[in-house]
């Protein structure tokens, strides 16, 4: 009996690496959370080993998936501009989808209890007045409902590292900064650069050298970082907040991070069952006429989210439609395929806690916001009238997610006939690096978009 993978073990790492053990000076944290030069193991050390992968292809690439993103985020921005209905009002229609609960997902639901959400919202006034000082002008791209919801997320968790996979104008990085402090080290990833992107008035960069940027021509997908090399301390990673505010599926989000041994991850736009499934004009276009496009919403949804896993389906409902990479790879489940992805987070899920709005005044609510609907409490806290708010206080629930931690215990199991020993930690590394080279796989062969 031996063990699996075959063993090649960089000083680092703590399980095998079967790419072989090739080296390359690359920069990594340590477990004490210190950006360092270091050994890097694996196939050339880094993410450009890949299937050949051309640099042409990867320019063209990231310029398709820059405009997938600009396209979605233009097409939220319409929203705000049309008279009918408001768009108060257009948010008022999503937030009464959300159920009471997420009921398939009832564990974790008080992660932090009301009486902690309001001393973090107090705290947050004093936020909301520095961001307001130190970013004049017309905000982006995040409203202070989600704003407040990833600062309270900081503030629980107190995380080591801070991965933020969607950028846009910066803004949310000056919130992350803010809120964890100069040691932290942050990965931001956007194909776009938020200055380049939304010009040095809007846009935002941190000069901190603990921030590294995966952006513009050096961007990569989440899926595609090695992970092993940039977090090489499964520890460090277990305490390792994610930020998804990318526009893909939570399914298959979550099974890639939790492969590498992630178990934070916060979800931003989790749109209601109605939402993330829409039948609209502009997603899901390799469906064509399959899909009878009935959603005319202005606000329409691009990705799988976590509620529509985790809350029941509407009645009457015969399939799914789960979208993936802002809309762009789509595919119509079964409900039993569906019912598979709700098991999936049920057993593999610790917690999961929806953020509730700080402020509202849609009628016919189920979740009662943290400041009531009193404009008064607006004042008092010193945030702005909904006029003046860039999604007139629109919520999605964010949520914030406590995988399973990956075991380590060692078990024997058939491998090509051979009886080997492998675990949880080493299966998921493997697949891990099996997502990058299918994620490589899908941009040399010109399939990323489904």
């Amino acid at each position: 009996m031996r063990l699996f993978p075959s063993f090649c073990l960089a000083a680092t790492l703590s399980i095998a690496l079967p790419f072989g053990c090739k080296g390359a000076s690359t920069r990594h944290l340590r477990s004490d959370g210190v950006v360092q030069n270091s050994l890097a193991a694996g196939a050339g050390g880094g993410e450009t080993a890949y299937l050949n992968v051309s640099s042409r292809q990867l320019a063209a690439w990231r310029l398709d998936f820059l405009n997938a993103a600009q396209a979605a985020r233009n097409l939220m921005q319409n929203a705000l501009v049309s008279q009918e209905p408001s768009p108060e009002e257009q948010q008022c229609e999503i937030q009464r989808e959300f159920a009471a609960k997420p009921s398939k997902c009832p564990m974790g639901n008080n992660l932090i209890p009301d009486a902690k959400m309001h001393t973090y919202l107090k705290d947050f006034e004093k936020v909301w007045t520095d961001f307001k000082a130190q970013l004049p002008g017309p905000t982006c791209c995040m409203g202070i409902n989600h704003q407040f919801a990833i600062y309270a997320t900081i503030r629980e968790l107190e995380p080591a590292v801070i991965i933020e996979s969607g950028v846009a104008a910066g803004r949310g990085t000056w919130l992350l900064r803010y809120a964890a402090g100069p040691k932290v080290p942050i990965f931001s990833l956007d194909p776009g650069d938020p200055v380049a992107n939304y010009g040095p008035q809007k846009g935002w960069k941190d000069s901190n050298p603990q921030t590294r940027y995966f952006t513009a021509g050096n961007f990569l997908d989440l899926a595609m970082v090695r992970w092993d090399v940039h977090i090489p301390d499964p520890a460090v990673r277990s305490r390792t907040l994610v930020l998804l505010d990318d526009h893909q599926s939570s399914q298959v989000r979550l099974k890639m991070l939790r492969s590498w041994g992630f178990r934070h991850v916060f979800y931003e736009d989790n749109y209601p069952f109605g939402v993330a499934t829409s039948a609209d004009k502009y997603t899901c276009p390799k469906l064509g006429a399959s899909l009878p496009r009935t959603f005319t919403k202005f606000l329409s949804g691009d990705a799988y989210s976590p509620n529509t896993v985790c809350a029941p389906v509407p009645a009457g409902t015969t399939s799914v439609l789960e979208k993936d990479r802002f809309g762009m790879k789509c595919k119509i489940l079964t409900l039993p395929e569906h019912d598979e992805n709700v098991v999936w987070f049920q057993q593999h899920l610790l917690s999961y806690f929806e953020f509730p709005a700080v402020w509202s005044r849609c009628k016919g609510l189920n979740r009662i916001p943290l400041l009531g609907s009193d404009l008064a409490a607006l004042s008092v806290a010193g945030f702005p009238k909904p006029e003046d708010e860039l999604w007139q206080y629109g919520h999605l629930f964010p949520v914030l997610m406590d995988l399973k931690p990956l075991s380590k215990e060692l078990r024997p199991t058939l491998v090509n006939g051979e009886s080997v020993m492998t675990s949880d930690e080493a299966e998921g590394y493997a697949s891990a690096l099996g997502n990058i080279a299918a994620t490589y796989q899908d941009i040399n062969n010109g399939t990323w978009s489904g």
